[in-house]
């Protein structure tokens, strides 16, 4: 049986940021590893869109609904 689930009042609110993405997935994904023009590394990982800075380890994160972060 299917029950309605109902927010507790004493539940604190809770938000949450991506600061970095490690780790990158090779042994079953393959050639989605690609550079942006300005030489900037752009991959998928988990449910993760990443644009990696390799000079200096920056990266924009992308994926979810809304999720937009920039990680140093």
């Amino acid at each position: 049986m299917v029950g309605i689930v109902e927010a507790k009042p004493d539940t604190p609110e809770a938000e949450w940021e991506i600061e970095h993405v490690y780790g990158y997935r090779t042994a079953d994904c393959q050639q989605n590893l690609r550079y942006t023009a300005d030489g900037r590394a752009a991959y998928m990982t988990a449910a993760l869109g990443v644009v990696m800075d390799t000079t200096s380890g920056e990266q924009k994160i992308y994926g979810g609904l809304q999720v937009e972060a920039e990680a140093k």
